[in-house]
């Protein structure tokens, strides 16, 4: 009995539904079809085929020659030429003493975002845009720029020659201000997500204000600290004489008081136990990347602080953050108030029509018997919510990324410096 039910039948089990399991087993068998990949010259797509099993020893001829084909239509799709349009292409000259890229003829919506304008001598000539080694780099490898190399006693109107393939663009432009491999791998990754990013220290230093600038600055400053007490407000039945010089008068002061450890990050460090800093620290910031959802402009000087900033750092030659290096990132990082942080918006999920407002009480009328008790009648209004300590707390008030580059693998890190001395815990 056991030998006629280990004995192989010719034809399969039938199934409850043929189509079914054969569209299953379609399903799961497909995979990466070469061959539909179109070459530069096809105009069209043509449609997914079945997937090529692996031929058997014993397998037909029929097997083996899908295979090849397969692989040779695979091989075809990775070695064909890139195409682009050239209406759509910019035109750039490189200038290795400058470490910038001149941008002659700009096409495209890339230059909203990249590239700086730049007044060079002589002072009458109008600006030109010019591009940082990242941003020329990016450009070339993803087919926007035809960049030369700027050859001495040749016109830059008429270079002679192929532009610059990708690897002499690689060659010339990494390790220029900076700039490694793994700042642009990190750098273009930012880019391909949406991300806009720059550097932290502007490329072109900002113009000094002049003599006549700071002068006006100096003076509306002196009026302004002098004028301060007069401008505070006053509470003529709780006069400043009455509490005495020093005493406390809110929590925050009351604490500060009792503290008898000084606390804060202003506190310095202590290096008698500790490793002295070091002179050149690997851990700077190095980009200020924002988000894709705002309105950018490269060129607004009152742009909103950045979302992040970032440090990048190869992993393989790079040991772990000291204190004294983490102390020196949060110095150099945007600040920003805790209590001013904006909140996100929720969708209320119930009844979207607004309950109507609660009418305020009319205020019952007091008599006022001197001038200087004189207020404003009407209702004091709420006093609004006080915000999420443990949010606040968590988010801190600077943070720093740190991205990790090993072997072109890129993960980032994100450090936040608490608020616990700055936060009022009563």
């Amino acid at each position: 009995m056991d030998d006629a039910l280990e004995q192989p039948k010719a034809l399969p089990p039938a199934a409850a539904n043929p189509e079914n399991v054969e569209d299953d087993d379609t399903d799961e068998d497909d995979g990466p079809d070469w061959s539909s990949i179109p070459l530069p010259g096809k105009p069209f797509i043509p449609k997914r085929g079945e997937k090529d099993y692996e031929p058997r020893p014993t397998g037909s001829s029929l097997q083996q020659h899908m295979l090849e084909k397969s692989r040779a239509a695979m091989f075809d799709a990775i070695g064909s030429a890139r195409g682009v349009n050239s209406k759509a292409m910019s035109y750039a000259v490189w200038i290795p003493s400058i470490a910038r890229a001149h941008v002659t003829v700009s096409r495209g919506v890339h230059f909203t975002t990249l590239g700086t304008s730049v007044a060079r001598e002589p002072p009458p000539a109008p600006k030109r845009l010019e591009l940082l080694p990242e941003e020329a780099l990016y450009l070339i490898e993803r087919g926007s720029v035809f960049c030369w190399k700027d050859l001495p006693g040749v016109d830059t109107g008429a270079l002679p020659g192929a532009p610059m393939s990708v690897q002499q663009a690689y060659a010339e432009m990494l390790g220029r201000e900076g700039i490694t491999l793994e700042h642009y791998q990190v750098y273009s990754y930012l880019k391909r997500l949406g991300y806009n990013v720059l550097r932290t220290r502007p490329p072109i230093p900002p113009t000094p204000p002049s003599w006549w600038r700071r002068l006006l600055n100096s003076i509306s400053a002196f009026f302004a600290r002098i004028s301060r007490p007069f401008m505070l407000p006053r509470d003529w039945w709780r006069p400043r004489i009455l509490h005495g010089w020093g005493v406390p008068r809110d929590y925050a002061s009351l604490f500060r008081r009792l503290r008898f450890i000084p606390a804060g990050h202003g506190i310095p460090l202590h290096t008698k136990y500790l490793r002295p800093p070091i002179t050149r620290s690997p851990y700077q910031l190095f980009f200020d990347v924002y988000k894709p959802g705002h309105a950018f402009r490269k060129s607004d000087p009152m742009r909103p602080p950045p979302d992040f900033q970032l440090a990048v750092v190869n992993a393989r030659t790079t040991p772990m953050p000291t204190i004294h290096e983490f102390a020196a990132l949060f110095e150099a990082a945007s600040d920003w108030p805790v209590s001013q942080k904006p909140k996100r918006s929720m969708p209320s999920s119930g009844n979207k029509t607004p309950a109507a407002p609660t009418p305020a009480p009319a205020p019952a009328p007091r008599r006022r018997w001197f001038w200087w008790s004189v207020k404003d009648s009407t209702s004091v209004a709420p006093a609004p919510r006080p915000p999420n300590p443990f949010v606040a707390l968590r988010a801190g008030t600077k943070s720093v990324v740190i991205a990790v580059v090993d072997a072109g693998t890129i993960t980032c890190y994100r450090f936040n410096r608490g608020a616990f001395d700055v936060w009022p815990m009563a």
